[in-house]
């Protein structure tokens, strides 16, 4: 709760311990998962966010429907537009494009595939960006 509140007013570093707890108790708990992703993104920690996304995307269907947006607060659209501007300073190309394929997939999920085939584009030998590709990949060949 503690840990919502925190993400709400846009602590994102105090939020991060608190959403780690919920889910070492709640491993499955879809939000705090997509709340930790967007707190380590905000914190300029990818490489934290990245295993969280990917198990996410795996998990959670409403992420990979072409309605994905349907489930957006608003906020998450307010957080990207926020964030994207500052993942200039700390990430190099590919790592812009990932990062923002990552927050745009909590609300739009063309603009994010968009964003992971330029991160693919930026650095082709990035594992992380093809696996999330390969798993959009495969989660659109199955119909709903």
């Amino acid at each position: 709760m503690l840990g919502n509140q925190k993400f709400l007013a846009g602590n994102f570093e105090g939020a991060i311990p608190l959403l780690e707890k919920v889910l070492i108790k709640h491993p499955d708990d879809a939000h705090s998962i997509r709340k930790l992703v967007i707190c380590y993104l905000a914190t300029g920690q990818l490489y934290r966010a990245i295993p969280q996304f990917i198990s996410l995307l795996q998990s959670d269907q409403t992420l990979t429907t072409q309605f994905c947006e349907e489930d957006s607060t608003g906020l998450e659209r307010e957080i990207f537009s926020t964030l994207t501007s500052s993942f200039k300073v700390g990430f190099n190309p590919a790592e812009q494009n990932l990062a923002a394929g990552i927050l745009a997939m909590f609300f739009d999920c063309q603009l994010a595939q968009s964003f992971f085939k330029r991160a693919r584009k930026s650095d082709p030998d990035d594992e992380n960006t093809q696996k999330i590709l390969d798993i959009l990949q495969f989660k659109k060949s199955i119909p709903e």
